[in-house]
């Protein structure tokens, strides 16, 4: 038998239990496959673990971004960054000027 060597962003599923999961990191130096399940918890296999388990890729689940509660409002202007004009803020509220002006004892 083949086994599918873990991919970053691939899904699998277990063939005994019929879970699916999907690869989320692969570290070669620790020799270790990171794997978030449908449900968003987040597991980790050391190699030879994951080469015995039964798995067949995948295609990603249509809904695969439920279990991690995403819409399509989540992924629009991720970049898009909040800067406010004033970056004093309240603080010439707090500490008047007339304060500012004391010598350090």
């Amino acid at each position: 038998m083949i086994h599918p060597v873990p991919e970053i962003h691939c899904w699998y599923q277990n063939t005994e239990d019929l879970s699916w999961f999907e690869v989320v990191a692969v570290d070669d130096h620790a020799k270790t496959v990171e794997i978030q399940d449908q449900e968003g918890a987040i597991y980790e296999y050391d190699l030879s673990s994951w080469h015995l388990l039964p798995l067949t890729p995948v295609a990603a689940p249509e809904d695969w971004q439920n279990c991690f509660e995403l819409c399509k409002e989540d992924m629009e202007d991720q970049d898009h960054t909040i800067v406010p004009e004033n970056w004093s803020g309240s603080l010439n509220d707090i500490e008047p000027a007339s304060l500012l002006d004391l010598e350090d004892f």
